[in-house]
């Protein structure tokens, strides 16, 4: 039996313009500040977009790291989606406007 202090999951998800979605879909990840299963979000995204988002996450830590406001360690996820948009297969860079 679950915890009964619990908010019931509402699956949702979230179809973007340029074909992203992001979905809550009863999945769980595993969350290790918490030190516990937590609702995973789930970020779906063709490769060009991924490979993007990544060079977005490193730029943003390069900049957090130089203004130390604010702490970024973002370098893993920058990484991962690097490494996934690559295995995605061959896909063609588009020049963002």
């Amino acid at each position: 039996m679950g915890d009964p202090t619990e908010v019931p999951l509402v699956p949702l998800r979230l179809v973007l313009e340029s074909g992203d979605s992001v979905e809550v879909d009863g999945s769980t990840v595993y969350d290790p500040s918490a030190q516990r299963l937590a609702t995973a979000v789930v970020l779906r995204l063709p490769a060009h977009r991924a490979a993007w988002l990544g060079r977005v996450l490193d730029a943003y830590t390069r900049i957090c790291r130089v203004g130390a406001e604010l702490p970024a360690v973002e370098r893993g996820p920058a990484w991962a989606l690097a490494q996934a948009s690559a295995a995605a297969g061959p896909w063609r860079r588009r020049e963002l406007s």
